[in-house]
């Protein structure tokens, strides 16, 4: 019985989220996030261990990443912080004010 649940669900995956998904569309993306954190976070540890021990401690520590958690740690790192944080639309509600 369990065989047959997993089989349904290993087809359903392939038919709506491995091929011809949106999901899929966004794999290239993804690809980069995760090349650009691994080789950052490798290049930091590099500098603290060996080699090869930070490059398994930095495989494991991205496998354990979830898609959001990788892409806010990616922004974190690669995307610059705007000097300002909030922008108001009072501006747009001023012309609606003098319109009418």
């Amino acid at each position: 019985e369990g065989w047959h649940y997993t089989t349904k669900l290993r087809e359903w995956m392939f038919q709506n989220v491995y091929t011809d998904s949106p999901a899929k569309l966004e794999e290239v993306k993804a690809k980069k996030i995760i090349s650009w954190l691994f080789e950052h976070y490798v290049e930091l540890l590099s500098k603290s261990c060996d080699k090869e021990k930070a490059l398994r401690i930095v495989c494991d520590y991205i496998s354990g990443m979830t898609d959001r958690y990788a892409i806010e740690k990616f922004k974190e790192h690669f995307i610059p912080n705007p000097m300002i944080t909030k922008a108001s639309d009072d501006y747009l509600y001023r012309l609606a004010k003098i319109i009418d």
